[in-house]
């Protein structure tokens, strides 16, 4: 990233009063054009042709959320470059962003945009995320914030396959499953009433 382009974003930070490290920045580059030059090695001239484009964006984090990625989908397409092309970009960031349904559409496309029959089948097949598992880790997350030593919910979380016991309140990923094992996990450590 050039040093403009990161005082573009200083910039941007500051206006929106952002002090969060976790933003998502995305730059692209590109180029269309001729371009004739004397190449100083050869002492030749030289003939370039080529397209060219910028394309920027700049996704603030949440500053009420600190250490969370903003979730990000885009989709660029541009048609009949010079008559002879199409370019095609996908992006997708932040947990929630890759796992719900449009991220899913998005990465189904074809060069074209379209979406053949099979798989929009397939994509309406696709199960829906647990929306339990949220409100099913609140009484969890509720026990955990009073408990004076954390250790021993750190300890369950780790037995369970999660570093922190945070680490697991905060993945976005979790099914009731999941919560039923580490809720289990910690009434038998008598962590739960």
């Amino acid at each position: 990233m050039n040093k403009s382009l990161l005082s573009l974003v200083a910039l941007m930070s500051a206006m929106c009063g952002c002090t969060n490290l976790h933003s998502v920045i995305t730059s692209t580059q590109t180029g269309l054009g001729v371009s004739v030059s004397e190449n100083p090695s050869t002492q030749l001239y030289e003939m370039r042709f080529g397209y060219f484009r910028n394309e920027f964006a700049f996704v603030p984090g949440d500053t009420n959320h600190p250490g969370t990625v903003p979730d990000v989908l885009m989709e660029i397409r541009m048609e009949n470059i010079l008559k002879g092309g199409l370019v095609y970009q996908r992006l997708a960031v932040g947990s929630h962003a890759v796992s719900q349904p449009g991220a899913a559409m998005l990465f189904a496309k074809g060069a074209d945009g379209g979406v053949d029959p099979q798989t929009a089948a397939a994509l309406l097949r696709i199960p829906a995320p647990d929306a339990g598992a949220t409100a099913e880790k609140l009484p969890l997350a509720q026990a955990y914030q009073k408990a004076p030593d954390k250790a021993p919910y750190d300890a369950v979380a780790k037995a369970c396959g999660y570093d922190t016991f945070a680490a697991f309140l905060t993945s976005s990923t979790l099914t009731s499953a999941d919560v039923l094992k580490v809720s289990t996990a910690l009434k038998a450590a008598n962590l739960l009433p």
